[in-house]
């Protein structure tokens, strides 16, 4: 069994759906289970519409942009002489919005639904896409397992693997295919994985199913040594170690999804980054062996960050202090991003997002 998953830009327009379904069938050397995201944007759309709504907005405009990509993607798909079989139900997200802007409220559970719609979209189109393998539709609400809110949810690699075994035994083929973003929890309500959870998806369903390798197919040829935005320089790093990339991740680099490594680790998945767009290209390949010995491999770095620093003499000695600084953030979910205390031990900093800056200044 292998994973691929393909991400927004790779599924943007219909020449990138029929270009995906190309690659897909020359890739189809065993069992494949693909993991889509939304068509590219789609999902800024219907978080758009979601805070429109919950505003008491109009949104009527931007309803309008979205059904008309949908089906123009659904008439471009069907003018090729194929059949779409599991179209979603645009008039059940209509209801769902039009609920919010009367009530001026979006709970969690409609927001989840609300956004995670686009992966059903790119779900339904390459289904018919690849209608000659007779593809199966995993639903991801009885695949995966998760726990958390449901907008940030945390999926479960041991709750999950039963989900899989019994969908995929239900309907056996060569190719299956599910939404990515999306999973359930223990009340069976769906959730999402955070934003661009996706490639966490199929993180999950790679260490699920134990696959041979998970791909995540993007727009660039792998994980570089820098951001080649910034730096003209930077080349395509061929492996790293599972290590690596998680340091990769949380510090920046925005090809992996930070939760998307550690599945794949505990499993002994290998993971590869490739591009849809420059498929010949070797990628990057993630693993339990390194690869080289460089003392440096990469650098990463992160925007939109504010450093604090809590000072003064009285905290010489102190013990707790951190503790007592930490405890008061984490009441309000302030995520800490780096820690470093001066040796002298009379200040401490660390990094926040920049959005959280007042709420941390409240609390120091």
């Amino acid at each position: 069994m292998r994973v691929l998953k393909f991400g927004g830009s790779s599924l943007a327009n219909y020449e990138c759906l029929s270009k995906v379904a190309s690659l897909v069938k020359s890739q189809l050397k065993s069992e494949t289970l693909l993991v889509l995201s939304a068509p590219g944007g789609m999902t800024d759309s219907l978080v758009e519409l979601a805070e429109l709504a919950q505003n008491s907005q109009l949104f009527e405009e931007q309803w309008a942009a979205l059904v008309e990509r949908s089906h123009g993607l659904k008439h471009q798909v069907e003018q090729a002489g194929f059949e779409i079989l599991n179209w979603p139900d645009f008039s059940q997200l209509q209801q769902k919005l039009s609920g919010v802007a009367l009530l001026g409220l979006c709970p969690d559970a409609v927001k989840a639904y609300v956004i995670s719609f686009g992966e059903r979209i790119s779900v339904a189109l390459m289904q018919a896409l690849l209608v000659e393998f007779k593809p199966t539709y995993l639903d991801a609400t009885q695949c995966i397992s998760s726990q958390g809110g449901y907008l940030d949810a945390v999926a479960s690699v041991s709750a999950s693997k039963g989900g899989f075994k019994q969908q995929m035994s239900q309907a056996p083929s060569k190719v299956y295919i599910m939404p990515g973003f999306t999973a359930s929890n223990d009340k069976g309500e769906l959730t999402t994985l955070g934003r661009n959870g996706s490639d966490y998806s199929a993180a999950i369903a790679a260490a699920s199913v134990e696959a041979e390798v998970c791909q995540i197919w993007t727009d660039v040829d792998g994980v570089y040594s820098a951001d080649p935005r910034f730096i003209t320089k930077a080349v395509k790093i061929d492996n790293l170690s599972y290590k690596e990339a998680m340091e990769l991740s949380y510090f920046g680099a925005k090809v992996l999804h930070p939760k998307t490594i550690l599945p794949c680790a505990k499993a002994s998945v290998p993971c590869e980054i490739k591009n849809t767009h420059n498929p010949d290209s070797s990628g990057s390949l993630i693993s339990d062996v390194a690869g080289d010995d460089k003392t440096v491999k990469a650098l990463s770095s992160l925007e939109d960050l504010a450093m604090l620093t809590v000072s003064g003499p009285g905290m010489k000695g102190k013990v707790g202090m951190a503790s007592r600084v930490f405890d008061a953030l984490a009441k309000d979910d302030v995520s800490i991003v780096l820690i470093t205390q001066s040796s002298c031990e009379f200040s401490i900093s660390f990094c926040v997002h920049e959005e959280d800056l007042q709420l941390s200044l409240i609390h120091i």
